[in-house]
């Protein structure tokens, strides 16, 4: 039985010979089955021999700037699919139901988005709830219209609107946020992007490795500067909103953890990726607890004009 790791966008396994991953294609342009983590393959007693027997990988690269190999693991089925098992949940099944949720939260927000008090607030967090929804999204895009160029472009568009979404919405959140603060970062998201368009459609290989790390950057940038806004806010905050404030605290520490790994260590630790569908569910729910989920004064009139259950109007009609 056979866990395959690679970091590539596709590839094929072979047994002796025989068939064993063939999902998508290689070439011309492969397609992208690679990003959703597999588990554990079982090897069919007729694809092997006895003595010596031939395991033979192919991988294809077109959507990233490099291809990472890890070691594969050959062993008892049971064994791997227990040592495997987390591993293989948090990256398949716990992606997909948190890209429902992301969905959910995204259209909920939309909707929403008429009837509030804090029209930026809600239309920020509609934007990062979609923003999340859509870099999930990327990992279960097997086979996109788009080019490796356009594709990577897409990635890195969505990857880095998320810190700048988690910058604004906590600045619209605040209610008295600073100055044209989000004005001038979502300028500079937009700068940013524009220079990434351009190095990886000049060379889409060398202009990935860049741009990667001007986005790690900008993350960590967004993170510090959602960070001092946070503190700066925390002081002058009502006390019933400090369970917002500290979940807004986890968000933004693993935001800046992650991003500085990245940066200097080029390791994926992922804390804020698998912790961010509870702290976002937990900020809504201190929001709403706390009744401070901002409702426009309009909506609100009409709500409490409604005639009520058994009122004169109901038993007239």
């Amino acid at each position: 039985h056979l866990v395959a790791a690679f970091g590539a966008d596709n590839y094929h396994v072979w047994v002796n010979g025989f068939p064993l991953i063939d999902d998508g294609r290689l070439a011309p342009l492969g397609t992208y089955h690679a990003r959703w983590t597999r588990g554990v393959y079982r090897i069919s007693k007729s694809m092997l021999r006895s003595g010596a027997n031939q395991v033979i990988a192919i991988t294809v690269r077109n959507g990233g700037g490099y291809t990472d190999l890890f070691p594969q693991t050959l062993g008892d089925f049971e064994a791997l699919t227990r040592a495997s098992a987390k591993r293989t949940f948090m990256l398949n099944d716990f992606r997909l139901v948190t890209m429902v949720v992301f969905g959910l939260l995204a259209g909920f927000a939309s909707v929403l988005i008429p009837t509030t008090g804090n029209r930026p607030f809600t239309i920020w967090l509609a934007i990062l709830a979609w923003a999340l929804t859509l870099r999930i999204a990327y990992y279960r895009w097997w086979d996109p219209p788009l080019g490796p160029e356009w594709l990577t472009i897409y990635y890195l568009a969505v990857s880095n609107l998320i810190p700048l979404a988690w910058f604004n919405f906590l600045d619209a959140w605040s209610g008295q946020g600073l100055p044209r603060a989000r004005a001038m970062a979502s300028g500079l998201y937009g700068v940013l992007m524009f220079g990434i368009t351009l190095m990886i459609l000049d060379s889409r290989l060398d202009g990935f490795l860049v741009a990667d790390k001007l986005s790690q950057a900008f993350t960590v940038a967004m993170g510090c500067g959602a960070a001092g806004l946070l503190m700066w806010r925390a002081l002058t905050m009502p006390s019933n909103r400090y369970w917002e404030v500290a979940v807004f605290s986890l968000v933004l520490t693993a935001m800046v953890i992650d991003a500085s790994y990245e940066f200097v260590l080029q390791t994926n630790v992922g804390n804020l990726q698998f912790a961010q569908p509870f702290l976002m569910l937990a900020f809504l729910a201190a929001m709403i607890v706390l009744g401070s989920i901002p409702v426009s004064s309009d909506f609100a009139a009409r709500s409490q004009s409604l005639p009520e259950e058994n009122s004169p109007a109901d038993t007239e009609l």
